[in-house]
């Protein structure tokens, strides 16, 4: 080992072992204490994730008439409105244990003065129908029912009949924030330029918030002839910032970066009141300990592990430094180091990477932190208090005017940015031990060396799949259909879900992070079996990001019989002439190379299903079931001639049209179909190398299911005794 390296090693490890170990230092007491409270932290969690993830059964299928308040309500579609309560109390008997717990409610409002009347903090007697937190599982898809859970919801459901009691106050709704401000295409700038946590309550707002209250205090004390002697006001100061601390943690909910920044000022105040130094290190250490002893339910959101790990990544490369840097070097500084840090962590728990986030913060964050918030805190303030109205606008119009250059400013960043991310877990350790290397003190030549184990994170993802073999991909969509088929090098995207009026449609959601986690941010070609919404409501938005993509079934008719061949896998397109209905007339898939079939069929019924047998496959190895599963289709001698291997419907979790019906779940039965439902699996992959198995995203791997008698995989009964099938 060349001695410059082994020097910086050996210097580094002794830095560390002085600085943040000290384990000479540590007496008996201290590690007495620190396993109490590491026990205690355990069986916290341990009780609450055994009470979360296992809510009462007697929640779904039953009504419930409970007494509500509403902590946060959102318009999410004319007279639909989603609300946040908490239970205060369970009038009907049969299931007292959701007393005292939050859900999330859909009302669809008859009267639209409803919507006036219904504010934060009302009290509303309702009529619920209830069901366990539960959410979509997809390849870099959004984990809904775990976000549900992390934010301490015991169900969602909807309002049936419901009466509104008495309103909140209008003003304390204005100063919680009202999410509905902000359009659902700003929220997708912030998304793209990486500058969201602007838009919500963050640590950079409870910092610059304490710090306002500090100054304010600190000045207003001075002036006064008792208070000013020494060190006095700014003590005072300190302890009244600590007080609005603790009081914004109280109103915002205590989220976990609000949680984690408040605990980190009080920890700081403190320090200067008692005119003791901590150590940064153990200071994080224990604002997590405390944060989780808060709220175990920090655990399963993304944004608790996001904000710790970019607070350590800021400590690695900073606590070392002497001397400190300038304000704006260190402000750079910070901007490289949580990109070059949080790649990897974002890639993997969020998936999108947004490349020009460190450009987007670098030119917002001090217009945020200096104009934005300040402006709009002290004149949302001054606007309630009697005398102060004048000032108090003038300056949310100051707020209002940097707000513009901000949204400004990101559209122009915009046009250059470059998304990045769902790589592999493998890529994403490479890339974060290269990162944590880099940030060290260490010679340049090490750093330089790390750094190539970090630029893999730029590389497009590959789906690898050999010549003559492909994939298939069933996406978890509701009640709906998407899916994809990929070759070598092309990628064929069948249906694309559904879209709301409320603006949140499956193909955002669902099909496009799905995309490109699963391959090349790129799509050949589109069908769309036919134009119900729950199979082509997103097609506007996927012909929006892959404009170069052919779609088959929108504009451009489906060709019965049409044939082509990508990467010696054969597809040929399917319909049936004579159909009467748009369902019948759905444009269905064969999907074949040497030895493997797939059919992708539609919402055809029975006569459509008859009519198609003399061009369907024998024993093909996947069929993504007719009609969801529906008993208008799947036929005895369709289900005989396919007689697949797996079976998939895509369909919703508990649907209100009861797919997959109880009769078509049999027929499949009696060919020894594996069956799986996406409510219940997740999105599915099936790879024509390893046909016998099937992959769930919920459930993990699935195997074929064996014949009993004989113990083949690949199994039909003769067609004599099929018919006895019922």
């Amino acid at each position: 080992m060349p001695s410059s390296l082994h020097d910086s090693i050996a210097k580094v490890t002794d830095r560390w072992a002085h600085n943040h170990l000290r384990l000479s230092l540590l007496s008996s007491p201290t590690i007495i204490v620190s396993g109490v409270v590491f026990g205690i932290l355990i069986l916290r969690v341990t009780f609450w994730l055994v009470q979360a993830l296992s809510p009462p059964l007697c929640v779904e299928r039953s009504d419930h008439q409970v007494y509500l308040t509403v902590l946060s309500r959102e318009l999410t579609s004319p007279r639909v409105m989603r609300l946040d309560g908490e239970i205060d109390r369970v009038i009907s008997a049969g299931c007292q244990h959701i007393a005292n717990t939050r859900v999330r409610l859909n009302w669809y409002l008859q009267e639209v003065g409803d919507l006036q009347a219904l504010t934060a903090h009302s009290t509303v007697h309702a009529t619920l129908r209830l069901r366990r937190p539960w959410g979509m599982k997809n390849p870099g898809g959004f984990d809904y029912g775990l976000w549900l859970i992390g934010r301490g919801f015991t169900a969602t459901g909807y309002v049936r009949q419901g009466r509104i009691l008495n309103t909140g106050k209008s003003e304390e709704a204005m100063l919680l924030g009202n999410r509905q401000a902000v359009t659902d295409a700003q929220w997708q700038l912030f998304r793209n330029t990486g500058t969201v946590h602007l838009m919500v309550v963050s640590g950079l707002h409870v910092g610059v918030f304490a710090g306002l209250v500090y100054l304010l205090a600190f000045n207003v004390l001075r002036s006064i002839p008792i208070t000013r002697v020494g060190w006095l006001p700014r003590r005072q100061a300190l302890c009244i910032s600590i007080a609005a601390i603790i009081a914004v943690m109280w109103v915002t909910g205590g989220e976990a970066p609000v949680i984690r920044a408040g605990f980190m000022a009080i920890l700081v105040a403190l320090s200067f009141i008692t005119l003791r130094r901590i150590s940064l290190w153990r200071c994080f250490w224990l604002i997590a300990v405390c944060s989780l002893l808060w709220q175990p339910r920090f655990l399963l959101l993304q944004g608790f592990w996001l904000s710790f790990a970019a607070v350590a990544g800021l400590l690695v490369a900073f606590a070392p430094c002497r001397p400190i840097p300038t304000p704006v070097r260190s402000f750079v500084a910070c901007q490289l180091v949580l990109l070059v840090w949080l790649t990897p962590w974002l890639g993997v728990t969020v998936g999108d990477v947004p490349w020009v986030s460190s450009l987007a913060n670098l030119l917002v964050v001090p217009i945020v932190t200096l104009l934005t918030i300040p402006c709009g805190m002290l004149g949302l303030i001054l606007h309630v208090l009697p005398g102060f109205e004048v000032l108090g606008l003038g300056l949310l119009q100051v707020a209002d005017i940097s707000m513009a250059l901000v949204l400004q400013a990101l559209k122009s960043v915009q046009n250059f940015s470059w998304q990045g991310g769902y790589f592999s877990r493998a890529t994403a350790l490479l890339a974060f031990v290269s990162a944590f290397v880099m940030l060290l003190p260490v010679a340049r030549g090490l750093r330089l060396l790390a750094l190539f184990g970090w630029l893999p994170v730029l590389l497009p993802v590959s789906n690898r799949i050999p010549l003559g073999e492909f994939r298939l991909t069933v996406f978890d969509v509701g009640q709906g259909s998407a899916l994809v088929v990929d070759t070598r090098t092309r990628r064929l995207l069948v249906d694309v879900g559904a879209a709301y009026a409320s603006g949140f449609n499956m193909a955002d959601a669902v099909v496009l992070p799905g995309l490109r986690s699963t391959g090349a941010n790129h799509v050949d070609r589109v069908v769309i079996s036919h134009l119900d919404n729950d199979h082509a409501g997103g097609l506007s938005r996927i012909k929006r990001v892959y404009p170069n993509a052919q779609v088959i079934g929108g504009e451009q008719v489906c060709m019965p019989g049409s044939t082509w061949q990508w990467d010696e896998v054969e597809f040929e397109l399917l319909a049936d002439r004579q159909a009467r209905s748009r369902n019948d007339g759905s444009c269905t898939v064969v999907v074949r190379n040497r030895d493997h079939s797939v059919y992708l069929s539609g919402d055809i019924g029975k006569s459509a299903e008859l009519r198609l047998l003399p061009h369907l496959p024998k024993r093909v190895d996947v069929l993504l079931a007719p009609h969801h599963g529906s008993t208008t289709s799947s036929s005895y001698k369709f289900v005989y001639q396919l007689c697949p291997r797996f079976v998939v419907y895509s369909a919703a979790r508990n649907n209100r049209y009861g797919h997959p019906d109880l009769a078509v779940t049999q027929r499949y039965a009696g060919v020894y179909s594996t069956q799986v439902t996406t409510a219940e699996a997740g999105a599915v992959t099936w790879y024509s190398r390893f046909p016998d198995q099937l992959r769930s995203w919920r459930k993990g791997r699935l195997a074929a299911r064996v014949n009993q008698s004989n113990g083949e995989r690949d199994y039909c009964p003769p067609q004599q005794s099929f018919g006895a099938v019922r």
